[in-house]
């Protein structure tokens, strides 16, 4: 019998309990602009920024962040070490801003600022200063190897032409010598003047070749280019929404809290593309959560979590929403909840998430009994037990697993729970939870 208990002991204690530092594979990805496409492995399964990628493993290769008019970053899985990348992508096209109320002159226009300039494609430009206007003038920026290539061509051609001329002059030279010496010398001359212009045509045909499909490309590029217009609006260049944002955070700061969610309202509607959208759901969620519009404030955070996970703040959104549930009776939900926080950026205590999840497990299953909701929650409170030995609240951790055993009659289990009391090094503490057995 006592062989067995021991068995059981080890057992118990080892497999049971859950390791608190396990973390599922996952990594946030994130970039600026939002709603950039996350390509795994060369293959598009519609995931736009920012989200959760889970299961990443060394068999993945490339993670690639593409989005319209910005270059594309490869980032090679084996390189990441944390579990977020933040991306900023290079747009390809470039904006200016003039705030002076002077005169522009854009091609044959003359406009008056303040002006911004966007969409300004790569290429060279001669901006030059005059009294109170600025000339914007686009210069020509053959590609170096079309004036390589030109260059060499020109060379060759003429080369070309002089081997052909010379071989023409020394084979008429050789028919009207009058001596054998000279004729025999000139037409020794002519063949390899012959020899000489093969050549020229063949290297003058092939750069010829090479130089056409140079233009052509360029040509194709230029055109491609140029079907992307530039863009010139007599404005002052809008902030997409961040000085509303900044505005909402400051009515929150001095409690005018209906009038900080309207305005991120109004962001949101405004500016749907914005960089701040992610962090506007997530203070709308927090805004409504302080007034106790739990309905408001859970549609808002669901948009968050679902379609702009970022990395800081999504672990507290779970709690929050968890909570939530929590008051509205739906234990199943709370636990959903929190069963997918990650601890990403350990804003919250871990032992805190712990309890508050064995709290929910042990209230489950005192309303729906049975052995999987038993176990589950006793697996929760065990861990408890083994990773937070020192906390104050160890005793009501011991409380509640001593419960749950005396309810289903596990006498074997009570024992082995005695033995781990008995090993506590806080005499006081020990005495306490051993008067609960």
């Amino acid at each position: 019998m006592n062989k067995k208990l021991i068995l059981l002991f080890f057992f118990f204690f080892t497999i049971n309990i859950h390791g608190i530092d396990f973390i599922q594979d996952y990594l946030f990805v994130n970039s600026y602009p939002l709603r950039a496409k996350v390509i795994i492995d060369d293959i598009d399964k519609g995931i736009l920024t920012p989200c959760i990628l889970k299961n990443i493993t060394s068999i993945n290769k490339t993670i690639t962040i593409k989005k319209e008019g910005y270059t594309e970053q490869v980032i090679k899985v084996s390189d990441i070490k944390t579990k977020k990348i933040d991306v900023n992508l290079t747009p390809l096209s470039i904006s200016l801003f003039f705030p002076e109320m002077n005169l522009y002159n854009i091609g044959n226009n003359q406009i008056k600022g303040p002006l911004y300039i966007s969409n300004l494609n790569k290429g060279n430009y001669n901006i030059d200063k005059i009294q109170n206007q600025i000339y914007f003038k686009k210069v020509s920026d053959f590609f170096p190897a079309e004036v390589g290539l030109s260059t060499a061509f020109g060379i060759s051609t003429s080369y070309m032409f002089i081997s052909i001329g010379l071989t023409e002059y020394y084979g008429y030279q050789s028919k009207i010598a009058s001596h054998d010496f000279d004729q025999r010398h000139f037409d020794l001359v002519s063949r390899g003047f012959d020899i000489s212009k093969y050549v020229s045509i063949s290297v003058t045909s092939v750069i010829a070749v090479a130089l056409t499909g140079i233009l052509i490309a360029d040509f194709t590029s230029r055109n491609y280019y140029n079907k992307q217009k530039l863009k010139i609006e007599t404005k002052y260049p809008t902030d997409q929404g961040k000085t509303l944002y900044d505005s909402a955070i400051q009515f929150l700061s001095i409690g005018e809290i209906d009038k900080s969610s309207k305005i991120l309202q109004s962001l949101i509607l405004l500016y749907p593309e914005s960089d701040n959208i992610p962090l506007s759901y997530y203070q709308l969620g927090q805004n409504y959560y302080i007034l106790k519009d739990y309905n408001n404030a859970l549609n808002n955070w669901d948009i968050f979590i679902t379609n702009y996970p970022i990395a800081e703040y999504y672990d507290y959104v779970l709690k929050n929403i968890a909570e939530i549930h929590y008051q509205k009776g739906d234990l199943v939900s709370a636990i959903s909840c929190m069963n997918k926080i990650l601890f990403t950026e350990n804003i919250l205590d871990r032992e805190i998430i712990y309890s508050f999840k064995a709290k929910l497990l042990n209230e489950n299953y005192y309303k729906n009994t049975n052995e999987e909701n038993l176990k589950l929650a006793e697996n929760e409170y065990l861990s408890l037990i083994n990773n937070f030995g020192s906390s104050e609240n160890i005793n009501f951790y011991f409380q509640e697993v001593i419960k749950l055993y005396k309810k289903g009659s596990n006498s074997d289990k009570l024992i082995m729970l005695k033995k781990k009391a008995e090993e506590i090094p806080d005499a006081g503490m020990r005495n306490i939870i051993l008067s609960y057995f």
